[in-house]
């Protein structure tokens, strides 16, 4: 199961935050949605595998971004994945106090 960096911090609400932020960036995600894209066409797993492998010779570079990109508020909303570090803490911290530690750019497109 994956979760958004907020989901994260939902999830995690009885510790406090150390550290947080993009494991896997969008560069990554671009790759796989790609993969799974050509992977819908499948219906053998011989082809899954020419797919996958066309894929990694073709798409590898885009991982390369995320180093870039990782610390651009954009890369939260489009991540593969992130991390957390936390310490536990005395109180869980509230929904209300949540929605404000969000670092993203969605906001800006509604």
């Amino acid at each position: 199961m994956r979760f958004s960096h907020i989901g994260h911090r939902r999830l995690f609400r009885d510790f406090s935050e150390l550290e947080s932020g993009v494991s896997c960036g969008p560069g990554s995600a671009l790759a796989l949605s790609i993969q799974y894209f050509f992977f819908s066409f499948a219906n053998s797993k011989r082809t899954r595998s020419l797919i996958q492998a066309a894929c990694r010779l073709t798409l590898f570079w885009l991982k390369y971004f995320d180093h870039y990109l990782a610390r651009k508020p954009g890369a939260i909303d489009a991540a593969l994945g992130f991390f957390f570090v936390g310490r536990k803490s005395r109180e869980p911290l509230s929904d209300r106090e949540l929605v404000k530690l969000y670092r993203g750019n969605a906001t800006d497109m509604f």
